[in-house]
Parts: C-alpha cells; sequence; structure tokens
C-alpha cells in the first residue's frame, strides 16, 4: 500500500516490510492508537531510500511526504496475540 500524504491509514497488528523510495526528499510518519493524537514514528523517518520491517499495532499512520519520495508498507505476517 502506497502511503499518500496527509491521508490517515488504518493498518491492523502485524508485521509489515516497508520500502521509502527517495531521490529527493524525505517522509515522516506519525502513529495514532484509539483516536488520540499521533505521536512520530521515528522508524519511518528516512531521507535516503531504505526497505526494512516494521511491527504495528492495530493503528493508524499518517505520512508527510517531501521532494520525490515514496512510501510503501505491505503486510509480511499476522501478529495473533
Amino acid at each position: 500500500m502506497l502511503l499518500v500524504t496527509a491521508t490517515p491509514t488504518k493498518f491492523k497488528r502485524g508485521y509489515y516490510c516497508y520500502q521509502a523510495l527517495i531521490g529527493t526528499g524525505t517522509t515522516a510518519v506519525t502513529i495514532s492508537l484509539n483516536g488520540l493524537t499521533g505521536v512520530a514514528l521515528a522508524d519511518l523517518a528516512k531521507s535516503a531510500s531504505a526497505v526494512g520491517y516494521i511491527s504495528l499495532p492495530d493503528c493508524v499512520l499518517t505520512a508527510t511526504l517531501t521532494g520525490d519520495a515514496k512510501l510503501a508498507l505491505e503486510p509480511v505476517a499476522r501478529d495473533a496475540r
């Protein structure tokens, strides 16, 4: 799923692969749980292209992308806790 700037996106609890594609620009993401005010999610603050994995609770992510930055997250496993 490609994240879009200033568009809150719901995610289910689980493990995700992220890919940040950046030539010029940055990515920043806030995470909100249970409707509370969002806080910065440091794992997804990028200024260069990157690939990695992240574990998320049931939450809402809101991205801020600048320049030509793109950020995608895809589920890789469920968390059955």
